[in-house]
C-alpha cells in the first residue's frame, strides 16, 4: 500500500526556487514563478475542476521552431519533493518541442524530477498491477514488511521501477 504522508506542493516550490510574483493571480498571495531564462513558469493555488485545491501551472514557452500554452494542474498536497519534481519534470517535457524540455540553465530538481519519474502516480500503478509487483508484494507482505512497496529486484522483470 503506497505511503499517504504528504507535504505542500507550495512550501516545495519555495525550496525549489520559486520566487513571489504579484502578477500570478491565486489564492495564496501572492503567486509564484520561475524565472528559467527562456520562459516564466507561474503558478498559483486555486479549485481544480473536480472541485479540488490545486496548484496550476501557466506560462508560454517559446522556441525558434513553437510556441507552447503552458497550463497544468497538480494537486496541493504531493508524496515528496521528488515526485513533484517528477510531475513538474513530466509537464514540461510533455509541453516542449521533441517532448525534451532544456533550459538554458542547470536546474538541480529538474535534474531530479527527471530520476524520479518512477513517482508518477500512473507509472507507480501501472507497476502494482504488474504480476511480478504483485507477487513481490504478496512475499513482503508475508514476511512483516511494513513497506511493501516491490523492491529493486522488480526493475528486472519490469521496466519500470516503484523504488519509494
Amino acid at each position: 500500500m503506497i505511503d499517504t504522508a504528504s507535504i505542500a506542493v507550495w512550501d516545495v516550490l519555495k525550496e525549489f526556487g520559486f520566487a513571489p510574483d504579484s502578477s500570478v493571480i491565486s489564492e495564496v498571495t501572492p503567486g509564484l514563478s520561475f524565472d528559467f531564462g527562456s520562459f516564466k513558469l507561474s503558478a498559483g493555488v486555486g479549485l481544480g475542476k473536480y472541485l479540488q485545491p490545486v496548484v496550476l501551472f501557466t506560462g508560454i514557452l517559446a522556441t525558434p521552431r513553437t510556441l507552447a500554452d503552458i497550463c497544468f494542474e497538480v494537486p496541493h498536497m504531493v508524496i515528496s519533493q521528488e515526485q513533484l519534481a517528477a510531475f513538474l519534470v513530466y509537464y514540461l517535457n510533455n509541453a516542449a518541442d521533441r517532448y525534451s524540455f532544456l533550459p538554458s540553465q542547470n536546474i538541480d530538481w529538474l535534474t531530479m524530477g527527471q530520476q524520479h519519474r518512477h513517482l508518477l502516480p500512473w507509472e507507480v500503478d501501472s507497476c502494482l498491477q504488474c504480476p511480478t509487483a504483485l507477487q513481490l508484494e504478496t512475499r513482503l507482505a508475508s514476511v512483516g514488511s511494513e513497506k511493501s512497496y516491490g523492491n529493486r529486484g522488480h526493475s528486472r522483470h519490469c521496466r519500470r521501477s516503484i523504488w519509494l
